[in-house]
């Protein structure tokens, strides 16, 4: 099984549900839209992965083609501002 993270965020921990459990009970009705969870206040989304091949549409001319067009955008652009930019933005 395969979770996709959004990198920013922390890695994904995947936690096993008996399928006879309340809670995998539930699950079985989770449809394709998010399910928002409460406790306490506190707002957790609960979302359906796909366990689709995220390579499958993938071409690497497809690829290679954007990198090309991509050549030169940074030109002109201060290095050392842009880095000291990214890094206090983490």
């Amino acid at each position: 099984m395969q979770v996709t993270v959004n990198p920013m965020q922390a890695e994904a921990r995947v936690i096993s549900v008996a399928p006879e459990s309340e809670l995998g009970r539930l699950l079985e009705e989770v449809g394709a839209a998010p399910v928002i969870l409460e406790k306490e206040g506190e707002l957790f989304s609960l979302v359906r992965e796909d366990a689709k091949d995220i390579w499958a549409m993938y071409d690497p001319e497809k690829v290679r083609e954007a990198l090309r067009q991509c050549t030169g955008v940074l030109a002109g652009v201060d290095r050392e501002s842009l880095l000291s930019d990214v890094r206090a933005a983490r």
